[in-house]
């Protein structure tokens, strides 16, 4: 409150649950895995998008942009795979909650858009861990995906992409 109304979310949590099969997915992890992909970034847009819709907002366009919210996900939200159900059950749900609130509060001037990150980020971590792949630019470089993103929060209301794809040029389009 102190900070004022926020007028973009970026929610970008992952979810975990990779490598079990269907069988094998402890139903209180696959609860949690599913509460901070989905039921987090649902909690953070409530939290957010009375503010944003209270903003007089700006433009010169008939619809006054309010608000970004930007969902970070995966390809697991598109396709689940073998040993990705917890995972992607998650991202299935975080998928459409970004879907109908683009199509509940688009025409209020709340940008909503779902980010699929298809690589893996050069992190620190990351970097060490996958050296080779780093050195060969097969990573998604975290300074270029902030642009991206910053250029999401920057779009007009006349041209809002709900939906993006972000890989790096080496990437095997896994979808």
């Amino acid at each position: 409150e102190d900070l004022g109304t926020v007028n973009v979310l970026v929610y970008n949590a992952g979810g975990g649950g990779f490598g079990k099969t269907v069988l094998e997915i402890d139903p209180d992890e696959f609860i949690q895995s599913f509460q901070l992909s989905c039921v987090g970034a649902l909690l953070c847009s409530q939290a957010v998008l009375p503010g944003m819709l209270a903003l007089e907002g700006s433009g010169p366009h008939k619809v006054k942009k309010k608000g970004c919210i930007l969902f970070s996900s995966a390809t697991s939200a598109f396709r689940g795979g073998a040993t990705t159900a917890q995972f992607a059950c998650g991202k299935h749900g975080l998928r459409a909650l970004s879907q109908s609130i683009a199509k509940e509060y688009g025409k209020q001037g709340v940008h909503a858009c779902h980010i699929r990150l298809d690589c893996i980020l050069d992190t620190p971590n990351y970097q060490v861990k996958m050296a080779e792949m780093y050195a060969n630019n097969q990573m998604g470089c975290t300074d270029d995906i902030a642009e991206t993103y910053y250029a999401m929060y920057e779009q007009s209301p006349l041209g809002w992409s709900n939906e993006i794809d972000i890989r790096p040029f080496q990437e095997g389009w896994s979808c």
